[in-house]
């Protein structure tokens, strides 16, 4: 099952360069269907780094406020949940020294 879970975020990591807003679609998803029994705390590390990296291709084309926005609502449920919240804080610390 990890593999698979790794598989597919690679596989969206080279998408979000051309389809950021879809991949915000699929996180928005993933995360609002988000069980507690996933103990593959690595997920949830690559969810954010997706999301973040989704957030600034919309910013860096200037494209899709509505998503932008939905990125936002996404990352503030990410510091909102226990499994997230750690990686969540982790990439807000890192982008302070940056």
């Amino acid at each position: 099952k990890r593999r698979e879970n790794d598989s597919f975020y690679e596989y969206l990591l080279l998408c979000v360069n051309d389809e950021p807003e879809k991949c915000i679609t699929v996180l928005e998803n993933m995360i609002n269907n988000y069980s507690e029994d996933i103990e593959d705390y690595s997920m949830n590390e690559k969810s954010v780094k997706l999301l973040i990296g989704a957030y600034n291709k919309l910013n860096e084309y200037n494209i899709s406020t509505k998503y932008a926005n939905k990125a936002m609502d996404i990352f503030d449920k990410m510091l909102k949940h226990s499994s997230f919240k750690y990686d969540a804080y982790k990439v807000l610390h890192e982008s302070d020294y940056s």
